[in-house]
């Protein structure tokens, strides 16, 4: 089976919440092609889900050393230190995201709960404000 094969499986389990067969896996996936930062990103989730965030963010890391220009990634690891209560690193990460791609609607729906929980109700209802305004297919496209 190749690869892209393997790598549709394991998303699969890891929407089944999977997660311990998705970290294995991954695991032995990496050893065989560790320059795919898709198995790097799949097994950060996977720790993500599991609770264990300085895991995931070591696996999250290593994804975005791979391949820098993916969002997606940079945000899973924003998350990762949002539950981590390390909100300065999230919110650089999320405004970073923004800087870069100002209609990146995973990024701004987080950077919202982020001020939310910060008590930043302004900025609060202004990224959702403006996540709304996006086109909402690019968004669950996204998720």
């Amino acid at each position: 089976m190749d690869l892209n094969k393997k790598s549709e499986i394991i998303l699969k389990k890891l929407k089944e919440n999977k997660f311990y067969e998705v970290i294995s896996e991954c695991e032995k996936l990496i050893k065989r092609f560790p320059d795919k930062s898709n198995l790097y990103n799949m097994c950060g989730l996977a720790y993500q889900r599991i609770k264990n965030i300085d895991i995931s963010i070591n696996y999250f890391k290593k994804a975005i050393k791979l391949n820098p220009e993916d969002l997606g990634i940079q945000n899973n690891l924003a998350n990762s230190y949002k539950y981590l209560d390390q909100y300065d690193l999230d919110e650089n990460i999320f405004l970073d995201i923004l800087n870069k791609k100002k209609d990146y609607l995973p990024a701004i729906a987080n950077f919202a709960n982020l001020k939310r929980k910060l008590n930043d109700f302004e900025n609060f209802l202004l990224n959702y404000e403006n996540a709304f305004s996006s086109d909402i297919e690019e968004f669950f496209q996204d998720c």
